[in-house]
């Protein structure tokens, strides 16, 4: 082969794009704690073989986002013991998002943010939740996508993505779901203006209102 002539352009595997459309599935809260993924109804679906559906769920299963539940998979549902390990991971990590993200973040960033926590407050009265649970992944992926060190963002994605049942759980209910506007539209603003003080002072508020919810979780998985 000359040198400098011919190139090798490698398409994504199979495997790793299923692996993104079923995280991503989740993340929108189109699969609910406790409902089984099998490879066999997932592969009719996808038009797939199984092997490649196989290996995306034995990813996401090894990324803790599903365990293993009668010959399939499932969302997990945590214990109060792994969601408050989660708190505690996000309390390390998204502080310091948010602070690079009052520093760092672009007009462009910004304009997404603010449109993310505009769709957020159209459907906090719905009924249907995984409308407002959509466009809160919305919200998380922009505000983790201003953050410039890409390792630190991917490690808060990973930890955001394993709370899913929790979330999902608590944003059943109104009150919540304009809890969380209400704090996102502050934080976006908080960041607009590169105040990361204001931003983390709206956090803390927000993860102590988080915590408080955890007896009421704990009563609803007991039952």
């Amino acid at each position: 082969m000359d040198k400098g002539k011919g190139t090798v352009v490698q398409s994504e595997r199979l495997r790793d794009q299923i692996y993104r459309l079923i995280r991503q599935q989740l993340r929108l809260g189109a699969v609910v704690p406790g409902e089984r993924l099998k490879e066999v109804s997932l592969a009719k679906k996808l038009g797939v073989s199984r092997t490649p559906i196989r290996e995306a769920l034995f990813q996401l299963a090894s990324d803790g986002l599903l365990v293993e539940a009668d010959r399939g998979y499932m969302l997990p549902i945590h214990t109060v013991e792994e969601i408050v390990d989660r708190l505690e991971i996000r309390k390390l990590l998204e502080p310091e998002i948010i602070r690079r993200a009052c520093a760092e973040a672009t007009p462009k960033q910004i304009k997404a943010l603010v449109k993310a926590v505009e769709e957020e407050k159209k459907y906090i009265d719905v009924v249907d939740p995984g409308k407002f649970i959509g466009a809160h992944a919305h919200f998380r992926e922009m505000l983790l996508s201003t953050c410039k060190n890409r390792l630190l963002a991917r490690s808060a994605e990973l930890y955001d993505d394993q709370y899913q049942s929790f979330r999902i759980w608590g944003l059943q209910d109104p009150k919540n779901r304009k809890l969380t506007a209400t704090s996102h539209e502050k934080i976006c603003n908080a960041i607009k203006s590169n105040k990361p003080n204001d931003a983390d002072k709206t956090f803390q508020q927000l993860i102590s209102k988080v915590e408080d919810l955890l007896e009421d979780y704990q009563k609803d998985i007991e039952q």
